[in-house]
Parts: structure tokens; sequence; C-alpha cells
């Protein structure tokens, strides 16, 4: 392996967008202490991540003093650029909490990810890891980069991606809704033909029938 006075891949568990949960490695850039997320070699990304961490060092051949940067144009680094903008400073106290435990997670997951990328397989991906923990935790993430993608066009000149791969995104309390409407729709065709064969109890059926 080349020391540490040259650039190096080193193997490590932080994840992009298309790498498993089972044991198959992940990587880091590192050059003199600093450390950048990038996708496997190989994988989707990897060569345009790859160069451009090879031009950052040339053009910053002595920058030391963070362990950890994101390449831009990546989600870590557009989560970094958004926890420090107006959008993120002027939301009140409590939202703020929500919202930077939810980017952390974000960021220590899938962080590494380049946003050009990013498609809406994998925000569906990552929706429902976060919902396997929590579903209003997985639906405001979600939300957040659908909003982190907005930043990225219009305020960090990232003109080029397109269209939003979480627009279509359905929301988890969305599908739960929908179910339970479905599920009330056929209880509502039954009670009412019970309805019609006891009439002095009409009423009554209905109304429960249209009740949440």
């Amino acid at each position: 392996m080349p020391d540490d006075d040259g650039p190096a891949l080193v193997p490590d568990s932080n994840n992009s967008f298309d790498n498993d949960r089972h044991g198959k490695p992940h990587y880091y850039f590192r050059y003199r202490g600093q450390r950048w997320p990038i996708p496997a070699p190989g994988a989707e990304g990897f060569a345009t991540a790859y160069d451009g961490l090879l031009a950052h060092i040339k053009a910053n051949p002595f920058r030391s003093n963070a362990t950890i940067e994101y390449m831009p144009g990546s989600l870590g680094w557009a989560i970094e650029k958004f926890l420090g903008s107006p959008l993120y400073s002027n939301r009140a106290d409590s939202t703020k909490r929500n919202y930077r435990r939810i980017l952390d997670q974000l960021r220590q997951k899938w962080g590494a990810g380049l946003l050009a990328d990013l498609q809406p397989h994998h925000v569906r991906q990552i929706r429902n890891e976060l919902a396997a923990k929590s579903t209003s935790t997985a639906d405001i993430g979600v939300g957040l980069i659908s909003t982190l993608w907005n930043f990225a066009t219009e305020q960090l000149g990232q003109h080029k991606l397109g269209a939003d791969p979480a627009y279509s995104i359905k929301r988890v309390h969305e599908g739960k809704r929908e179910h339970a409407l479905a599920a009330g729709d056929k209880r509502t065709v039954h009670v009412r033909s019970a309805a019609v064969a006891t009439p002095g109890r009409q009423a009554g059926a209905l109304h429960r029938a249209t009740a949440f």
C-alpha cells in the first residue's frame, strides 16, 4: 500500500448509493492525513470522483487540517453546504435538531455518493432503510433529499443535475393512509349492504361507515 505521502484508496465502512450491507468493502481516498469518501473501484461514479480528487490534491498539496472531506458534487458535500446556509440556520431550533439528526444519518451512510448518480431507486432504497427504524424519519429524509437537490441546483452551481429523483417517491405515511382508506371502502360496502337488509338500522350503519 502507498505510504501516507501519496494518494491511496482505503477500504472502510462508508456507503455510496449502490453498496450493500453484507460486508462488501467501501472506500476512502486518502492523502496526507485527509480522507474523502469515494465510490468503490469500478462502481458508477468512481472514475469521475477519483480524477476530481487527484486534481484537488494537486491544487491543494499541503492541506491536512481535516480528517474527512466530501468531494464537491457529492451528497455529503451538499449536506455540509446546506448546514452552513440560511435555509437551515433560519429554521426553528426544534426543526434544526430534527433535520440535523436525519442529515447526519444521510451523510454518514450515503455521503460518498455523487448527486449526479442519484436515481429514484436509490432514494427508494434510502427511504426503506430509514423506515426500518422510523417511518417519520424516512418521510422527512425523502423531503430533505429533495431540498438538498434543489439547493445544489439553485445555489451550488449544480445546474446539470436534471429532475429531482425524490419527486415521485411515495412517503411511507401516504402509503399507509391509502391502505387504510382502501380497507375502509371495503368495510363501507359491507355495512351499507347490511343496512339495506335492515332498514331500521340504516342511519347508524351509514354513520359508522363514513367515520375515520
